[in-house]
């Protein structure tokens, strides 16, 4: 990537987030002028994010999703919110301060710093392997990044865009993308993705301090919530990639730090409906957690209720219901993969289940649950989850106020939800997923953990000393867990950890969290005896100098790295290495996959190939991959596909040997062999060019070969 390509992208960035975050600054310091610091910037960061969002959604609904109407769309909705901040419209001021907030003690502080920085640590490693050989967790490279990639081809959001040989991800609400979109159109490629999610945890750490603010409980919060974040199966998908339940929880979060900082007045129910509208729009898995709030808000209004009610409605509605009508429109049904009630649903191939159906199956505990627990949460999984128990127990049994009591039922609900909410689990009575899918009862740990030190009837001093010593104490064992750290002291892994990376890395990544976070806390940790000087002749001369300076030798180093990462890419994935190689080189390519999913490298330079799977679509939505050899080779050369990648069904451990597609097509004179990579299990995958029109007739004998099955169910897709 050339400097002046990646500075071509930083401007194009400026100019659309800059008029953003400006218009968010003035319209909070016109709702909430008394605000200050974390709460105010949490204020400011949903404004910003939500308006992002809206632009992104509305110039993508009407098929104008590129650079140049994104920026104009950010700048008219910037000068709108100016406009509105400075005076216009009928927006009403709201004077009313903050509540006052005890002084936590400096130690409390520190214990919160230290603990950002092992927080750092953990994330640090994935993070930078994703900046040296790209990103390489499954989601990313299945379904999250490819849908950026389509959005951005397509200049279009609302299209079906099947990414296997189901009917399932197809449906999945797709605002993370959407973010990710438009970071590729800025830069021309994908340099933002791997780093996007430090700055939604950072978000979210920001908004737990502005949980336990008002209680004198901050550094509580955010090391509560900081263990959830540390916790293997979430600090071993987040960082380095496109997962995005970090996203969901950051804007939960947000949304709750809101309205714990100022009740239901009217600014905190937009502020919190704006929030939680972007969370749905991001996880299915958050309509109940964020539909359980928007009813406590609503409930505890009280003479604000129809604003409650139209906000809430009105905020779900813009932000994210652009996904949920497209399958209302295509399918008849607004969860479609799901079976959402008595309404239309495509039949899919993956059974679905609820963990409360294996909840009193003393063999599901004993094969499944407990070791999934004990791999996704750690070697003191129990500590979190009891921790987070008694947090919401304590704030709905005694409650610091109303609205800590409704945090307190929402986080019931949504730990309720998840055992109930259909999840793909595996087969029946063989709950396999259920380790991965632990993800989804994040929700109910964060508030948990978030309210633990809230509890008013304990002195201040003592509430902090057993709160941060409880989850401070879970934090640091589970820095043993071996799939954070290459220890090797226990076997259970949820994944294998990060080898690659030098401890140096890991360590600056540490340092940079605990400098920064050290900085935003120095006027709050003077040190004893020392008198604050006020600035000195020709000092902020010299501090606008220092900064731009500091700026550019850092925007210098980003732009090597974002080099290096676009260069180096790829080329080094255990099992499509030679295939993954190829293809990032190329660009504008036609690509039809068969057989695995993990699709994503295949777009190429600048994300400009179109890769789609090739099947065919069923009734109601649904999908599925071609059984016919004719009806393969027939939808080959109705998608005029340049190039073909398969793969035996679920590769890389899948069934050994050649994906049947391969055989399909192998032995036709306009097929050429060019790359193929086969892993330790004997599968293989290959990548073949086509130099022409299939020959006629040309499937092998012994293949299926029924004419009929290329027409009656549908075209296929891409």
């Amino acid at each position: 990537m050339s400097l002046g390509r990646f500075a071509l992208g930083i401007l194009l960035l400026a100019l659309a987030i800059g008029p953003v975050a400006l218009g968010a600054w003035r319209v909070r310091g016109r709702v909430l002028p008394a605000w200050s610091g974390g709460p105010a910037r949490v204020a400011e960061a949903i404004l910003g994010v939500a308006t992002l969002v809206l632009v992104a959604t509305a110039v993508g609904v009407v098929g104008l999703f590129s650079i140049v109407p994104v920026v104009l769309g950010c700048v008219a909705a910037g000068a709108g919110l100016w406009w509105w901040g400075m005076g216009g419209g009928a927006l009403r001021p709201v004077d009313e301060a903050p509540p006052s907030a005890p002084p936590s003690p400096r130690w409390a502080r520190l214990v919160a710093v230290a603990a950002t920085g092992v927080l750092a640590a953990e994330w640090a490693p994935r993070t930078i392997d994703a900046l040296r050989r790209g990103m390489s967790n499954i989601d990313t490279l299945w379904y999250h990044l490819p849908v950026a990639a389509r959005f951005v081809q397509d200049g279009g959001i609302t299209g079906l865009h099947y990414l296997d040989g189901d009917a399932v991800t197809v449906f999945y609400p797709a605002s993370s993308s959407l973010l990710h979109g438009v970071g590729m159109l800025a830069f021309g490629e994908d340099v933002l993705s791997p780093v996007l999610n430090l700055a939604w945890l950072a978000l979210a750490l920001a908004a737990a301090w502005c949980l336990g603010r008002p209680f004198g409980a901050g550094p509580a919060s955010l090391v509560g919530v900081a263990v959830v974040f540390a916790l293997p199966g979430l600090a071993t998908t987040q960082p380095g990639g496109a997962y995005n339940d970090v996203v969901g929880l950051a804007l939960l979060l947000a949304a709750a730090a809101v309205l714990v900082q100022a009740g239901p007045t009217r600014p905190a129910i937009a502020l919190a409906a704006l929030a939680g509208g972007v969370a749905i729009g991001v996880k299915f898995t958050l309509l109940a957690p964020v539909g359980a709030l928007a009813l406590g808000v609503v409930a505890i209004a009280a003479g604000r209720r129809d604003y409650a009610a139209a906000w809430w409605l009105g905020a779900v509605a813009a932000c994210s219901g652009v996904w949920y009508a497209r399958n209302l429109v295509e399918v008849g049904n607004p969860l479609p993969s799901l079976g959402f009630g008595p309404l239309p649903a495509p039949v899919t191939h993956t059974p679905i289940f609820t963990i409360g159906e294996f909840l009193f199956q003393r063999r599901i505990w004993s094969e499944y649950f407990i070791p999934g627990l004990e791999r996704a949460y750690g070697p003191v999984w129990w500590g979190a989850a009891g921790l987070a128990a008694v947090g919401l127990v304590l704030a709905v049994a005694l409650p610091a106020t109303r609205t800590v009591r409704m945090l307190g039922v929402v986080g019931l609900v949504s730990g309720a939800a998840y055992l109930v909410t259909p999840q793909f689990l595996g087969l029946a009575g063989q709950p396999i997923f259920f380790v991965y899918n632990l993800r989804y009862a994040a929700p109910a740990l964060v508030l948990g953990l978030g309210l633990l030190a809230l509890a008013p009837r304990l002195a201040l001093g003592l509430r902090l000393a057993l709160s941060l010593a409880a989850t401070g104490a879970v934090l640091l064992a589970t820095q043993l867990d071996p799939s954070l750290w290459p220890t090797d002291l226990r076997s259970a892994r949820f994944v294998e950890p990060i080898r690659s990376v030098t401890g140096k890395s890991v360590l600056l990544g540490a340092l940079v969290a605990l400098a920064g976070v050290a900085w935003v806390f120095r006027d709050r940790l003077p040190r004893p005896g020392r008198r604050l000087a006020g600035p000195r002749p020709g000092g902020r001369r010299l501090a606008v100098a220092g900064g731009v300076g500091v700026a550019l030798l850092g925007a210098l180093g980003a732009w090597r790295v974002a080099d290096r990462y676009v260069a180096d890419r790829y080329t080094s994935d255990p099992y499509l290495g030679n295939i993954y190689r190829w293809a990032k080189s190329t660009r504008d390519q036609r690509i039809a996959i068969a057989g695995f999913f993990l699709q994503y490298p295949l777009t190429g330079a600048g994300q400009s190939n179109r890769v789609q799977f090739l099947g065919r679509r069923g009734a109601h939505g649904a999908f599925a991959s071609y059984s016919s050899c004719w009806a393969w080779r027939a939808a080959l050369a109705r998608g005029r596909y340049g190039w073909v990648v398969t793969a035996p069904t679920g590769f890389p451990l899948g069934r050994p040997g050649r994906a049947p597609e391969a055989r399909w097509i192998a032995g036709d004179p306009a097929v050429r062999l060019v790359r193929r990579d086969r892993t330790v299990t004997g599968s293989v995958a290959e990548l073949f060019r086509l130099d022409g029109p299939l020959a006629p007739g040309g499937c092998p004998r012994g293949a299926a070969a029924r004419r009929d099955d290329a027409g009656p169910s549908g075209p296929a897709a891409g």
